[in-house]
């Protein structure tokens, strides 16, 4: 038999190219495909991620006594944060501090209906009886928890909500001024009536202060400034507050397509993410969540430009996440996901905002 004679190099180079060839095959039987893929870079969540990281706040918020604390004030950077001051009954008005706990407790209700977990329902339907209970003793905790309470109306039809709204229609039937209307909300908690009684007195009242909105009268407000000007539009803090508190809930009422092209004409002009960062007003993050909560709705109602309202929402989530929430990453004071302005982690807002990304749970943002 002929032998063949090999060089040194040449033994190496065949040795070098079977060794290759057997370490891709076991890689690939190993799974060693995904080294073909990009590299995860921990660099994005999705919003039902940062939502569920933000319950690392939300559940500290949960007041053992019933009900949610307020806030937590941080004082020290790097620091943990502290139990702000509790809601106090006794000379209350709605100018101060009301027990004001609707989108909290409904971001984990929110959660629950989205995950399956029946421990985050079961933690914001004791937080409803708390409500409940305590409205029976003091009427603001009707007033200012109709977005639990029409919820579970809605869902249960059980009269329990339904008698809860209705000890406040008195104090929401009163002709206010326009700005005590609007520090009210009143335009949300009127709509709510009018659904569970069908009495027009509710959808009158709604309507007339709809309309003065919508004819400009609260741009003559001395505490409706502009914050800027887009395409000749001036932009009002108080007029998108107003947006998602009357005009969407007057459109929603009564049908009138007057409501919904004013808010889908003042929102889409607006153009509020290429302004963030940039607004003369002392409360952003509470501007961005009424922008927010309002450009959802919109989605539904006008849904040939659903992408577009989706879109305007995402940029402003993004912005929210990357500025506002105290993560270890971005570590601001304790690093415990929730969203921090001016020092203080405001419970409310907090799940509010959480509601946000739970509806924007799909999508993906920069972390």
């Amino acid at each position: 038999m002929e032998e063949t004679n090999l060089s040194p190099n040449s033994v190496n180079h065949f040795t070098i190219k079977k060794l290759a060839t057997i370490c891709i095959a076991v890689l690939v039987l190993l799974g060693g495909i995904a080294l073909f893929r990009p590299k995860p870079t921990n660099s994005t969540l999705t919003g039902k991620q940062i939502a569920e990281q933000a319950f690392s706040f939300l559940n500290k918020t949960l007041d053992p006594a019933g009900g949610f604390y307020y806030k937590f004030e941080c004082a020290t950077p790097k620091k943990d944060c502290t139990v702000g001051a509790p809601y106090d009954p006794i000379g209350h008005s709605f100018h101060q501090m009301p027990p004001h706990f609707g989108h909290l407790l409904l971001a984990f209700r929110d959660m629950g209906k989205k995950t399956g977990d029946a421990t985050y329902t079961k933690k914001a339907d004791t937080a409803m009886d708390f409500i409940l209970a305590q409205c029976e003793k003091d009427i603001d905790y009707c007033l200012w928890n109709f977005s639990p309470l029409i919820v579970y109306w809605n869902e249960t039809k059980a009269a329990s909500y339904k008698n809860a709204m209705l000890k406040a229609s008195e104090e929401l039937l009163k002709d206010r001024s326009l700005a005590d209307h609007l520090a009210l909300n009143s335009g949300l908690k009127l709509k709510a009536l009018y659904d569970v009684t069908a009495d027009k007195s509710y959808l009158a009242l709604l309507v007339k202060n709809a309309d003065k909105i919508t004819a400009g009268e609260l741009d003559k407000e001395s505490y409706n400034p502009v914050l800027y000007t887009q395409d000749s539009l001036e932009v009002r803090g108080e007029t998108i507050k107003a947006i998602w508190a009357d005009i969407l809930p007057a459109y929603n009422a009564s049908k009138d397509a007057k409501y919904l092209s004013f808010a889908r004409d003042y929102l889409n002009k607006a153009k509020l993410s290429e302004h963030l960062g940039h607004m003369p007003t002392t409360s952003e993050l509470q501007l961005l969540v009424y922008a927010l909560d309002s450009l959802w709705q919109l989605s539904t109602l006008d849904t040939a430009a659903k992408d577009i309202y989706l879109a305007e929402a995402h940029k402003i989530a993004q912005y929210v996440y990357q500025t506002y929430a105290d993560t270890p990453k971005h570590l601001k004071f304790n690093g415990d996901y929730g969203f921090v302005d001016k020092g203080v982690k405001d419970s409310l807002m907090n799940g509010w905002m959480v509601r946000e990304f739970i509806r924007l749970s799909e999508d993906t943002f920069s972390s």
